[in-house]
């Protein structure tokens, strides 16, 4: 089970990737991994922010 620091780590080395193919802003931790009480069972919850652009007219 990874911690909430390696969780954290891989996500910042994952954003360029994110940013380029997918528009991800930010992206961050909530839940159990935020509040450091994970367990095995638990799931990655994720709060993203989408950057989509001008729209065009």
């Amino acid at each position: 089970m990874k911690t909430k620091a390696e969780v954290l780590e891989i996500l910042k080395n994952d954003l360029p990737y994110l940013k380029k193919v997918f528009h991800v802003e930010k992206i961050g931790l909530f839940g159990s991994y935020a509040r450091q009480e994970q367990t095995e069972e638990s799931d990655l919850a994720l709060k993203n922010q989408w950057f989509l652009g001008p729209q065009k007219s």
